[in-house]
C-alpha cells in the first residue's frame, strides 16, 4: 500500500500566475548565495548600488526565503499492518488486493467524477475520467484505521515541514480504470484551514496512471503502479488504479507556523527595499517604480486571502518582508490580481487587454503584466455570428504582494479604488482623523472625504455591482463618517453623505444630530429635510422621531419647524399616491406629535375623504387617530364625532372586491411568470395594498361598542349582499380569519352567535368560500400527455416535436449548445406551450430539460384536491359547537362539502375537530337551498 500527501496543485513556472496551497509549512531563510558576499550588505544603513538590479535583487532576496518542508511527500507502507476493511453499500467487503469482478461492482455503483471550472461544477470526461464513490456509499470498518490515519497525518507533517497538528477529512473513494485520466488542475480549499490532499492508494494491480505534482517549475512524478501545487494523473493503460482521498486541515482558528530567517535573508532584503527608496524619481533609468508586485507561490481566493490564510514560503516571505517594511517606511498589501484579454479564439488577437487588482481587501490598482498566457485560469467563447468571426475572453489570475512606501501609500490606494474599496477604506481614515498630529489628521480627513465621495455618490449601478452579488451600504462606517463630521464641525461633508445615500442613510442619524444639539442645527437642516423627504412616507416618522424626542420646542425650535414641513409635505404626497396601512399609521402619528385635533379636522380628514376608495388607507387612519383619542391625546368626545363621520364613509365607499391580503398578494407576486421573449412580467398590486382582516373586524367592534346600530347594518347587509364579488383567492387568506375575529368580538360583547345578522354573514361567507373557492369536482382526467407541435423544422425542433406528440412521455433532454437551446426556449414560449423548459448546467454541453405539463383535466383535478384538503383544514379551525350556532341548519351541508363531489366520486371525505362523516352525493342529488340576501334586514 503506498500513501502519497501532495500539498500543492499545478504550478506554473516561477514567472507564470502563482500556484495554489502547498503547504503550511515552518520556514527558514536559505543562506546567501556564495556569489553575494557578507560585505555586500554589511551595514544596515548601506544604500549601494544594486548587486544587479532592482528587480532582480529582489527577487533572489525573496526567493531565498524557503519553506522547511517539501510541497509534496511520498511514502510506500508494505505488509499488512495498514488495512481499512472496506465495507461498500450493496457490494460488500471488498477484498485486497482489488479483484476484476469488484472493480466492476465499485463502478457500477460510483458516479462519473466532475471537476471544478470557475464557479461551476461540470463533469467532462475529455479532463476528468474517473469514478467517484461518496463517503456515505461506503465504510471503513476497521477499528484502527482512524489511528492509523493520524499516524499517516503525522508523516504528512514532517514531510512537509509543518508543526501544527494535521487532521484529515475522508472526502472520496476514486476508481481509474483503463484509459482513465485527470488532466492538470488545482485543487481548491474544501474545508476550513485546508492545505493540500492525503492519496491512499489501495493495492490494486494495474499500470500507468503516474501522479505528476509540479510548483514553481519543480515536478515530482509518483508511480503508482509500482508502489498529488498541479495535480496530473496519467492514463491508466491497464488494470485498476483504486485510492481513498482526505482533505489535510490545519484548526483555521491557529496561528500559522512562522518563519525562522537567518540574519542574511534579512540584512540582503533591507539593503534592497532601502536602495528603492533612496532612487532619485527624475533618473533616466528603467526601474523607477512607485511601488512592486512581488508573485506569491500559490493562488488564494479572494475570500481567503490574509496573512493568517497563507500557506509555505508565502506566509515567510511575507512576514520577512513586513519586519524590514516596517523599519523602512514601507506598506505590505496582499492582492489577487487579475488580467482580462479579448480577442479572437485562442487570443491569436489581442483586441483589448487589462489588468487590474480584483481583492486587496482594502484597494484596486493598475499593475504591470505579471501573467503566463499558457495558464488561463478561466475563459469564455463566443462563437460564429452573422459576418464577424468568433470571439473568446480569457482571464488569467495571480496573487501577489504588493508594496508601497508609505509617503505614497495613500496616493496608491485612492488613485484608482472602486465603490465597494473606498467603504472598506474609510474605517481606517476615520482613525487617524483623531490623531493628535495636525497634519496626520488633515491627510486623514481629506481623504474620508475622497472615499466618501468615491462610495456613496457613485451612480447604483456601479456602488451594487458586487463581484459576489449585491453590494450594501455599510450603516456603521455611514453613521461613523457623520458622527466625525459633527465633531469636526464639517457640515459640508455630512450635508453631501445625506444627499448621496438619501434614504440610506439609518434613523441613528437622527439621533446623533439630536446628541450633538447643536446651535448651528440650521447648517443641516436642509440636507436633513431633503433626506426625510427622500424617504417613503411610512419610514418618515421614525427620523423625526429620533430627532425630537425630549427635546424642548422653545430651546431647538428649528427642529419642529422641520418637523413640521415633513408632516405638510407628507400628508400632501398622500393626495396623489397609493397609500396603505403604514403610511396611515405614520401620517396619524406625525399629526399627533407635531399638531392638534384642529389641524387634523384641517388638514389630515380632507385627504381621507378623498381617499375613501383606498380601505386600508382609510381605515387604518381612522382607528388610530380614535385610539390616540381614548388615550387622551385628543378630545374624546369630538373625535368621537368625527371618527363616526369617518367611519360611515369608509362603510359607504367599501367595495368587498377589492380588499386584498398581504399572503395572497405575496403570492401573485410569486407566480409572476417568467418568458425567454417578455421577461418577467410585475405584480399589479404590492404589499402595502393590502387591509389586515382584524381591521375589518375592529370596524364591527366599534360599530357595537358606540352603537351606532344604523352603521353595523349597512356594513352587515354590504358584506352579505357582495359576499360573491369577492375574489376566490381571497376567502381562505382575508375572509376566514376575520370570521375568527368577528366571532371573537360578538363574545366580547356579549352577542348571541345565534343573532340572524350574524348567521347570515357566518353563513354567506363560508358557503361562498365552498362553492367559489372549493368548487365542484372536476371529472376525471385524461392520461393523454400528448402536445401541439411547434412550426420550425429544424433538427432540434423535429426532436422536440417527436417528444411533444407522444402521448405516454413526460420529460425530454436535449444536450445542445447555448444558441441552440434558446432558438428552443423562444419556439416554446410563442407557441405557449404547456411545458416547463428549464436548462441543467451541471453537465457539458449544458442541457435544455422539457417537461410536459398536466393536461388540464389532470391539473383541475388535482389542484380542487388539494382545495378540498386545505378547506378540510379550515373548517376544523372552528370550535364545532360555536360554527354550529353561526350555520344553524346549514351546518351539515356546509361544513360536509358533500354537495361539491362528482356523481360516484370515491373521495373519501372526513372532517378532523368536526362531528361529521358525509359520503359522495348519489345521482341527482340536489345541492341545498342558499339563502336569500337581505332576509333577515327586512
Amino acid at each position: 500500500m503506498e500513501v502519497q500527501a501532495p500539498g500543492s496543485v499545478l504550478a506554473p513556472d516561477p514567472a507564470a500566475a502563482p500556484a495554489a496551497v502547498a503547504d503550511d509549512a515552518t520556514t527558514s531563510m536559505a543562506p546567501a548565495s556564495q556569489a553575494e558576499s557578507e560585505d555586500f550588505a554589511s551595514s544596515p544603513l548601506s544604500t549601494d548600488d544594486y548587486h544587479v538590479s532592482l528587480t532582480a535583487d529582489l527577487l533572489k532576496n525573496l526567493e531565498d526565503i524557503k519553506a522547511a518542508g517539501s510541497f509534496a511527500a511520498f511514502h510506500s507502507l508494505q505488509g499488512n499492518s495498514i488495512h481499512p476493511d472496506i465495507h461498500v453499500h450493496g457490494v460488500g467487503t471488498i477484498n485486497l488486493p482489488l479483484r476484476e469482478d469488484q472493480a466492476r461492482q465499485l463502478i457500477d455503483k460510483a458516479r462519473q467524477a466532475p471537476y471544478g471550472k470557475g464557479s461551476d461544477t461540470i463533469v467532462d470526461t475529455s479532463v476528468r475520467n474517473t469514478w467517484e464513490l461518496d463517503p456515505s456509499q461506503f465504510e471503513l470498518r476497521a477499528a484502527r484505521w482512524a489511528n492509523d490515519i493520524q499516524t499517516l497525518c503525522k508523516f504528512v507533517a514532517k514531510d512537509l515541514g509543518i508543526t501544527s497538528p494535521v487532521s484529515a477529512e475522508l472526502y472520496k473513494m476514486l476508481v481509474y480504470e483503463k484509459g482513465a485520466m485527470f488532466k492538470a488542475h488545482t485543487d481548491t480549499e474544501k474545508i476550513p484551514g485546508m492545505f493540500g490532499t492525503l492519496i491512499v492508494c489501495l493495492p490494486s494491480p494495474h499500470e500507468g496512471g503516474d501522479l505528476v505534482v509540479k510548483h514553481r517549475g519543480d515536478k515530482m512524478i509518483f508511480k503508482t503502479s509500482e508502489t498529488q501545487p498541479s495535480l496530473h494523473v496519467l492514463p491508466v493503460t491497464s488494470g485498476y488504479r483504486w485510492v481513498l482521498t482526505y482533505n489535510l486541515a490545519i484548526e483555521p482558528g491557529l496561528e500559522r507556523p512562522s518563519a525562522s530567517l537567518t540574519s542574511a535573508g534579512p540584512q540582503q532584503l533591507r539593503h534592497t527595499l532601502r536602495r528603492w527608496l533612496a532612487q532619485d524619481p527624475d533618473a533616466d533609468c528603467d526601474e523607477i517604480f512607485e511601488h512592486l508586485y512581488f508573485i506569491l507561490d500559490h493562488q488564494y481566493t479572494e475570500a481567503n486571502i490574509s496573512l493568517r490564510g497563507l500557506k509555505g514560503a508565502d506566509l515567510a516571505r511575507v512576514q520577512c518582508l513586513q519586519a524590514v517594511a516596517a523599519e523602512l517606511e514601507i506598506d505590505v498589501f496582499l492582492a489577487v490580481l487579475e488580467k482580462t484579454e479579448e480577442g479572437t479564439h485562442e487570443i491569436e488577437e489581442v483586441f483589448e487587454s487589462s489588468v487590474s487588482i480584483k481583492k486587496l481587501g482594502n484597494l484596486i490598482q493598475e499593475g504591470r503584466d505579471l501573467f503566463d498566457t499558457n495558464d488561463c485560469g478561466e475563459s469564455e467563447y463566443s462563437g460564429f455570428m452573422g459576418n464577424s468571426g468568433p470571439t473568446a475572453t480569457h482571464w488569467y489570475r495571480a496573487t501577489v504582494a504588493v508594496l508601497v512606501p508609505r509617503e505614497h501609500t495613500d496616493n496608491f490606494i485612492l488613485g484608482d479604488i472602486n465603490a465597494a474599496d473606498s467603504q472598506t477604506l474609510l474605517p481606517h481614515y476615520i482613525k487617524k482623523c483623531s490623531s493628535p498630529d495636525s497634519n496626520t489628521k488633515a491627510r486623514g480627513l481629506a481623504a474620508v472625504r475622497q472615499l466618501a465621495r468615491k462610495a456613496w455618490a457613485t451612480s447604483k449601478d456601479e456602488l451594487h455591482r458586487g463581484y459576489y452579488g449585491p453590494l450594501k451600504v455599510d450603516q456603521d462606517t455611514v453613521q461613523r463618517v457623520l458622527k466625525l463630521a459633527l465633531d469636526l464641525q464639517e457640515y459640508t461633508l455630512f450635508n453631501d453623505v445625506l444627499g448621496w445615500l438619501k434614504a440610506e442613510v439609518g434613523v441613528d442619524t437622527f439621533t446623533n444630530v439630536k446628541m450633538a444639539m447643536m446651535s448651528d442645527f440650521d447648517a443641516i437642516k436642509p440636507s436633513l429635510l431633503g433626506n426625510i423627504l427622500a424617504r417613503p412616507v411610512a419610514d418618515r416618522y421614525s427620523c423625526l422621531s429620533a430627532l425630537t424626542t425630549e427635546v424642548d420646542k422653545a430651546t431647538y425650535p428649528s427642529m419642529f419647524d422641520l418637523a413640521h414641513q415633513v408632516v405638510a409635505d407628507s400628508i400632501e404626497a398622500c393626495r396623489t399616491a397609493s397609500v396603505g396601512e403604514r403610511v396611515a399609521a405614520s401620517i396619524v402619528k406625525m399629526a399627533r406629535t407635531y399638531h392638534d385635533l384642529s389641524f387634523f379636522k384641517t388638514n389630515l380628514v380632507p385627504v381621507l375623504e378623498q381617499k375613501m376608495n383606498q380601505t386600508p388607507f382609510a381605515l387604518t387612519a381612522s382607528q388610530h387617530f380614535i385610539a390616540y383619542a381614548v388615550k387622551g391625546e385628543f378630545e374624546l368626545s369630538e373625535s368621537i364625532e368625527l371618527y363616526r363621520t369617518l367611519v360611515k364613509s369608509v362603510i359607504t365607499a367599501l367595495s368587498l372586491d377589492t380588499l386584498r391580503s398581504k399572503e395572497a398578494i405575496l403570492q401573485a407576486a410569486k407566480a409572476a411568470k417568467f418568458s425567454h421573449t417578455q421577461g418577467f412580467r410585475p405584480a399589479l398590486l404590492q404589499p402595502f395594498h393590502a387591509l389586515n382582516p382584524e381591521r375589518l373586524a375592529l370596524l364591527f367592534a366599534h360599530c357595537i361598542q358606540y352603537k351606532w346600530e344604523d352603521l353595523t347594518m349597512q356594513l352587515s347587509f354590504k358584506l352579505v349582499a357582495q359576499v360573491n364579488n369577492i375574489t376566490p383567492s381571497e376567502l381562505a387568506p382575508f375572509w376566514l380569519p376575520f370570521l375568527h375575529s368577528l366571532i371573537r368580538t360578538l363574545e366580547t360583547a356579549g352577542i348571541p352567535l345565534s343573532t340572524p345578522r350574524y348567521q347570515q354573514i357566518a353563513g354567506a361567507i363560508l358557503e361562498a368560500y365552498v362553492d367559489n373557492y372549493v368548487g365542484a369536482e372536476p371529472a376525471n382526467a385524461s392520461p393523454n400527455l400528448a402536445q401541439p407541435t411547434v412550426p420550425c423544422c429544424c433538427r432540434d425542433c423535429t426532436e422536440l416535436n417527436q417528444f411533444l406528440a407522444a402521448p405516454n412521455e413526460r420529460t425530454a433532454r436535449f444536450p445542445v449548445s447555448k444558441p441552440r437551446r434558446h432558438h428552443l426556449h423562444q419556439q416554446l414560449d410563442n407557441m405557449r406551450a404547456n411545458c416547463t423548459h428549464t436548462t441543467e448546467r451541471h453537465t457539458h454541453p449544458e442541457t435544455l430539460v422539457v417537461t410536459k405539463q398536466l393536461r388540464a383535466q389532470e391539473v383541475a383535478s388535482t389542484d380542487w384536491q388539494a382545495r378540498f384538503a386545505a378547506a378540510r383544514v379550515e373548517m376544523a379551525k372552528f370550535d364545532a359547537s360555536k360554527l354550529r350556532m353561526l350555520l344553524g341548519a346549514d351546518y351539515e351541508r356546509i361544513t360536509s362539502m358533500g354537495h361539491l363531489r362528482a356523481p360516484g366520486s370515491r373521495v373519501q371525505i372526513s372532517l378532523p375537530g368536526i362531528d361529521t362523516l358525509v359520503p359522495g352525493p348519489a345521482l341527482g342529488t340536489g345541492a341545498g337551498v342558499k339563502r336569500k340576501a337581505g332576509s333577515y334586514w327586512e
